[in-house]
């Protein structure tokens, strides 16, 4: 690592993960690049090819990445293979999101260098970026190898094999990336995600501590540590926490949402609607916080605004069923003001069964399921390659207490429109309240990756809500 009078190209930040990944850093001693080791630190002088080079890091420290891309391709025409030069476009072109460009820059100075950690490490992060996920594990198995101590690219591996399905890898990786550097904040907080989605949850919490001991001002875990303790039962201690992330971002709206869950479970209704409408004001997409802004405000009228008489909330898996109820109609509604009724290519729904889809939504909105649930299955026979009817089908079934039938119409649309959105929330929410919480999460997990903004967020709030 650079000790003395070292220039750093700025990390770039990627969010294909959502999360912040980071290409390693291009670094520059005097004429030398000491972290790749590509430059010889001899060099008196810098040759046509080095000057292009720090003229092309100097453009990139001050944003101006088309100048900087020219002076790097320049450096490439005079020395091809220049690794350093090489790596360097590489960032610049993520930086301009030209990301195909990038990741075959990257590529090359692997195979320039093939045993760098650091070009290893970029080209795992752009392989991500490009869907690979699995080939960008084995790059930062191998930047790992090839740097034991190397704690970012252990963090990034564990969040790689966390979004391929390997909980316990992740949690091997992150606990790697601490022994490295045990002040790592992120690694820490992660672990701490990881071990509460494995039911680890003492363990979680000690993890939770530890990231606000080292990091008292992070809002995400004064959240998460509040989450925790509401699962519990331990309300008062939970709005504690989620007032605390609130102190340091007043705009978080899932803390303002989470601190309304606690206050509300406390009979504090008043309060509870205050945190309802704030979360509401800062992201009017998150669809749960109106939900029981409208039960909170409903309650607070039924006992005259005498919120002392209110009782506590129910579980939070029956809130979350209670909420998902409305929410799912809320959506059926959506769906029919904007008509969109997707179906297959090859068997284009034919009009009867549009007219039943129609009816049997209208009969779904009024809360009249029984016979929304026969007009949807005829729906259903007239069109079988319809998602939305499947999908609309499987809500009233759920509503109706036929789990079973549910799931399978809920599966149906999902094979037949696997990119359907709000039937994998519904979907993962059947599956959770049914004891199959690891299932419901791997599709609210799909469902976050997809969809449209609200939808993401809802999945978001669903996975960080409900462990």
């Amino acid at each position: 690592m650079c000790q003395t009078n070292c220039t750093t190209v700025d990390f770039r930040k990627v969010t294909s993960m959502n999360t912040a990944l980071r290409l390693a850093a291009l670094v520059s001693c005097s004429l030398s690049l000491a972290s790749a080791g590509l430059v010889r630190a001899q060099d008196a002088a810098p040759d046509p090819a080095h000057a292009k080079f720090l003229a092309g890091v100097s453009a990139f420290q001050a944003r101006h990445y088309p100048e900087a891309e020219a002076d790097f391709n320049a450096a490439i025409q005079l020395t091809p293979d220049n690794a350093d030069a090489h790596n360097a476009l590489g960032i610049v072109y993520d930086a301009e999101q030209k990301y195909a460009g990038s990741l075959t820059e990257f590529q090359t100075t692997v195979r320039l260098r093939p045993d760098n950690p650091d070009a290893r490490y970029n080209l795992a992060v752009a392989l991500d970026r490009r869907g690979q996920t699995d080939d960008a594990i084995k790059e930062m198995q191998t930047a790992t190898t090839l740097r034991p101590k190397f704690y970012t690219a252990q963090y990034m591996l564990g969040r790689l094999l966390e979004k391929q399905g390997d909980r316990d890898g992740a949690i091997t990786a992150y606990r790697a990336a601490i022994e490295a550097k045990p002040d790592y904040v992120p690694a820490h907080y992660t672990l701490a995600n990881a071990l509460d989605d494995s039911g680890q949850h003492d363990a979680a919490q000690a993890e939770y501590r530890e990231t606000l001991r080292l990091d008292p001002q992070n809002a995400d875990a004064h959240n998460a540590m509040g989450n925790v303790l509401d699962v519990q039962g331990h309300h008062a201690e939970a709005a504690q926490q989620y007032r605390a992330a609130l102190r340091s971002r007043p705009d978080f709206a899932l803390a303002h949402y989470n601190l309304g869950l606690a206050l509300d479970a406390q009979g504090q209704t008043a309060a509870a609607i205050h945190e309802y409408r704030t979360a509401l004001k800062t992201s009017p997409h998150l669809l749960l916080a109106q939900t029981y802004l409208d039960k909170a405000l409903a309650k607070q009228t039924l006992a005259g605004q005498k919120t002392a008489s209110a009782k506590p909330a129910a579980s939070r898996a029956v809130r979350l069923a209670e909420a998902d109820r409305l929410a799912r109609r809320a959506q059926a509604a959506r769906e029919a003001r904007t008509a969109q009724t997707p179906t297959a290519p090859a068997m284009p729904t034919p009009p009867p069964a549009q007219t039943r889809l129609a009816r049997g939504t209208t009969l779904y909105n009024e809360g009249k399921v029984p016979a929304a649930i026969t007009v949807l299955k005829q729906a259903v026979a007239a069109a079988p390659n319809d998602p939305v009817a499947r999908y609309r089908l499987a809500l009233a079934l759920d509503d109706s207490g036929q789990q079973a039938a549910a799931l399978h119409h809920y599966r149906t649309a999902l094979r037949l429109k696997p990119t359907y959105a709000a039937a994998l929330v519904s979907l993962g929410t059947s599956l959770y309240l049914s004891g199959s919480r690891t299932e419901a999460r791997q599709e609210w997990q799909k469902a976050r990756s997809l969809g449209s903004p609200e939808e993401k967020y809802n999945a978001e709030m669903l996975l960080k809500t409900y462990p």
